[in-house]
């Protein structure tokens, strides 16, 4: 990244008439410091002249002399040297202007940036939480994919031992309730982006699966066949687009049952708003970022896994649940809505009086069901509002084909990201149950009473109860069953199935966790 700008990329300082004059091959020791301190700061000039002005006490006549030169003789009064001086700052407000934005506006730089906004922004919605703990894992997606390259299989990754090993699998560990990953995958690799992103899935979905946290991660616009998502304003639709032989490889992700732990959400989402500083702010000079407008690349723009991640941290913080992550109400902050990214003003109108919507663009209601039928989860706009709202939760899993109706409907609810969040906070609370009592069961038949008893506390059995009451007991119905491991003492191998309250034209669908009580890695079955 380079801090200096081309001479040519600057604006050039006022001339004064005796300057129109003067040779432009005199030395620098006889030319005025005005025209001179950009070329000395920028180190293409010796910088003792200009070194010598900044230092402090020196009197302001000589200050004067010294960037003005022979021409302050021609300034006759203070209102046209005070007019110059201004000219002159004004010039220098936009060439720092230039040079900074040369440094906000790099890829690098912003890919820096939007992660950090993103990290302050969920502690932001955190703030006041005594419940959620957010952990950071400074790692790239080739030191990802190269980790799970190396490991015989996933559970001999890094990331399985801390994701897995040292908190889920761990007495007195805390289980990861999801997995907030800023990273765009795409279906194969690339030029820009080499690393083989199906593969580094398929193991970041073990991996999430064990822990039963579930992985949210960005979709790029590639994945869509897209050079950015503003493209999707003209695309009629995407029904079809993963039968090309180019997806092959990522539909056989997409089929295995690991793959509902991923979520790929879409588009990106403004980060912040362009500066604006006046120059008592402490930056020592006036500067705005749009002076000479801004591309769409230019903006701050990050990734919608932090809104995301806004919704579920709500959402736990409420009730403890996450059944109410999708859709909204206009007048109510709760459920989908994503309430605390800042929305640009219209500036035809005062700041704040008509806000524009904080993400790429709003998606038409027909890419965003084929999106849906992808497996994607779009981020799209409250209609009347400069809110945002999460409509879908779909994971990434491609939903069998049913013949029946009420499979079908059954199988898409049971790849629904918000029933898998539901379902792990269960297999976490099992698992840290049992494993706190192991040893203290006789029998079989007294673990599965211990679990049956706690699973009822969670159960109600009317349809018709508020929502606050479906908060408190989230389960429709609930069993547990457990069996001794043939020729390990003391082992038991468990059964649970779960029914949250959820209903849809009559069909309900039921959880079943399958897990080794004495072992390692639990798994979720239809």
């Amino acid at each position: 990244m380079s801090l200096t700008p081309e001479t040519s990329g600057l604006p050039t300082p006022p001339v004064t008439p005796a300057e129109a004059s003067a040779p432009s091959d005199a030395p620098p020791s006889l030319r005025p410091l005005r025209r001179l301190a950009a070329d000395m700061a920028c180190k293409r000039l010796p910088s003792d002249r200009l070194d010598a002005f900044l230092k402090p006490g020196l009197d302001l006549v000589a200050a004067l002399r010294e960037w003005f030169g022979t021409d302050i003789a021609h300034f006759t009064d203070p209102q046209s040297l005070i007019g110059a001086l201004e000219r002159d700052i004004a010039f220098l407000d936009d060439m720092l202007t230039r040079q900074l934005n040369a440094i906000l506006h790099h890829r690098a730089f912003q890919r820096l940036e939007s992660g950090w906004r993103g990290i302050a922004y969920l502690t932001q919605c955190a703030a006041h939480s005594e419940k959620v703990i957010i952990r950071v894992l400074n790692v790239s997606w080739s030191e990802l994919a190269s980790d799970f390259e190396r490991a015989p299989d996933f559970d001999q990754s890094h990331l399985f031992e801390k994701i897995y090993s040292q908190e889920f699998g761990m007495p007195g560990g805390t289980p990861y309730g999801v997995l907030l990953c800023d990273y765009e995958v795409r279906h194969r690799p690339t030029t820009e982006s080499p690393v083989d992103d199906v593969a580094t899935l398929s193991g970041l979905a073990s991996v999430a699966a064990a822990a039963f946290a579930p992985a949210i991660l960005a979709a790029s616009p590639r994945l869509l066949g897209l050079e950015h998502f503003r493209a999707l304003d003209h695309v009629s639709t995407l029904s079809g687009l993963y039968r090309g032989a180019e997806y092959t490889r990522f539909n056989r992700l997409r089929s295995i049952d690991d793959a509902r732990f991923l979520g790929l959400v879409l588009p990106r989402i403004l980060m912040r708003e362009p500066h604006t500083f006046d120059g008592v702010a402490g930056i020592g000079f006036r500067y705005r970022e749009d002076r000479h407008g801004l591309r769409h690349d230019e903006m701050c723009w990050g990734s919608a896994i932090y809104a995301f991640g806004e919704v579920v941290i709500r959402a736990f913080e409420q009730h403890g649940w996450f059944a109410d992550i999708c859709g909204g109400r206009r007048d109510a902050l709760d459920h989908g809505i994503v309430e605390h990214l800042s929305a640009p003003s219209v500036e035809t109108d005062s700041p704040g009086t008509v806000e524009r919507f904080a993400s790429e663009l709003v998606i038409p209601t027909q890419i965003e069901q084929d999106l849906w039928e992808l497996g994607l989860i779009s981020l799209n706009v409250c209609k009347d509002t400069s809110r945002l709202v999460f409509y879908t939760s779909s994971s990434l899993q491609n939903v069998p084909d049913y013949r029946a109706s009420a499979a079908a409907a059954n199988a898409r609810i049971s790849a629904m990201l918000r029933y898998i969040l539901c379902v792990s906070r269960f297999a976490h609370y099992v698992k840290v149950r049992v494993r706190d009592r192991i040893g203290s069961y006789e029998t079989a038949e007294a673990c599965e009473r211990d679990l049956q008893t706690w699973l009822l506390s969670y159960c109600l059995g009317n349809d018709d109860a508020s929502p606050e009451m479906k908060a408190r007991y989230p389960l429709r119905e609930a069993s547990a069953e457990v069996r001794a491991v043939p020729g390990r003492p003391g082992a038991f191998a468990c059964v649970l199935q779960l029914r949250p309250h959820f209903q849809l034209d009559q069909i309900f669908t039921t959880f079943k966790l399958v897990t080794d009580l004495a072992l390692h890695v639990q798994r979720p079955v239809n």
